[in-house]
């Protein structure tokens, strides 16, 4: 195979796994306050978002999910889409852990020391 036609086919594959995260065909399986692994058709991809959303990435953080390729963004509208959808998914458990630091600190507070 051709350096050309395998570049060509690489694409293509990146630009199907892009589509269906645009389309919402992904399971989440962990949310993280800095990062999301979400899996397509059995293919398992991380996506980190730790200095914000300026800074997303598909990244591998876990050996137990080792991302099946790092996805390409060449259209910055289809990046800010595809970041805007995980991050939007992950922001779930950042409050979560927000609330819950919130109500530690409430009763340390009220602690008499």
């Amino acid at each position: 195979m051709k350096t050309e036609e395998l570049k060509s086919r690489i694409k293509e594959l990146s630009d199907y796994f892009v589509r269906q995260i645009i389309e919402g065909n992904y399971q989440v399986i962990k949310k993280e306050s800095i990062y999301i692994i979400i899996e397509i058709n059995d293919y398992s991809f991380t996506f980190w978002f730790g200095y914000g959303e300026d800074h997303f990435r598909c990244v591998e953080i876990e050996a137990s999910h080792p991302n099946f390729m790092y996805l390409q963004f060449d259209d910055k509208e289809i990046k800010k889409t595809v970041r805007s959808l995980l991050v939007e998914e992950a922001a779930d458990k950042r409050e979560e852990e927000i609330k819950s630091l919130e109500e530690k600190l409430q009763i340390l507070k009220s602690m008499k020391v």
